[in-house]
């Protein structure tokens, strides 16, 4: 769903990392709920495949550790608004 929204905010390789986010994310707990944790190599061959696997290992996997130091939402806010203030019209 998140894809959907931002897509007219998004390069195409955003949109599609964002769009196979839950199928990379598996990776890391999939075997431990029995799902296989390899299920998006069904995606190997796409161009934006190396990028998706390297953004779920940064930012993924720490979000599963309890201790993992992270950062107040207020944080990203001005991000947040940076990408959401881009012109746009609706979809057709």
């Amino acid at each position: 769903m998140a894809a959907a929204i931002l897509k007219p905010f998004i390069s195409e390789a955003n949109y599609w990392m964002l769009a196979h986010h839950p199928i990379f994310q598996v990776y890391f707990f999939g075997e431990h709920i029995g799902v296989d944790p390899n299920e998006r190599d069904r995606f190997i061959s796409s161009p934006y495949y190396d990028r998706t696997v390297e953004f779920t290992a940064a930012y993924d996997e720490v979000s599963f550790d309890p201790d993992y130091l992270n950062e107040p939402i207020e944080t990203f806010e001005p991000m947040v608004r940076r990408v959401l203030d881009k012109p746009w019209s609706p979809p057709r």
